[in-house]
């Protein structure tokens, strides 16, 4: 980076990737980015209702999963198959969460103990529903 230049920061969220037919299209361009750039000034936020419907080499390279409640035994079974953190979970156990609840497991995070081991975590309402705490509906 030059003198005085400025780092910028930037999220790429992609909402409800597994359902756009464009996920063949642009699925070998984020492994691409992925396998060259991880952990740096760049993050991507995948959003999918299925982990199935993306492709193995993808989801090999995620850092971390937050799973809410399930949709399916197999994709479930997807998730321990490439994510460490989940091995000791149960489909029931997924499937008895609740709004707002989801289990959250990454290869690598600040807290050495919580590396390769999913932990529940209950999120704030705003943060599963635009109105959350801030709004009142009339």
């Amino acid at each position: 980076m030059r003198k005085g230049m400025v780092e910028v920061i930037r999220w790429y969220i992609l909402h409800e990737f597994g359902k756009a037919q464009m996920v063949h299209r642009v699925a070998p361009f984020l492994v691409e980015r992925f396998a060259e750039r991880r952990h740096a000034l760049e993050s991507f936020f995948i959003e999918t209702q299925q982990l199935g419907w993306l492709p193995k080499e993808l989801i090999a390279l995620f850092t971390g999963i937050i799973h809410g409640k399930g949709t399916s035994p197999s994709d479930f079974h997807l998730v321990q198959e490439v994510a460490w953190a989940f091995r000791h979970l149960t489909y029931r156990q997924i499937m008895e969460l609740v709004k707002g609840q989801a289990y959250y497991g990454f290869k690598n995070c600040s807290d050495p103990n919580l590396r390769d081991l999913a932990f529940l975590v209950n999120q704030r309402p705003s943060a599963t529903w635009a109105g959350g705490e801030t709004v009142t509906l009339l």
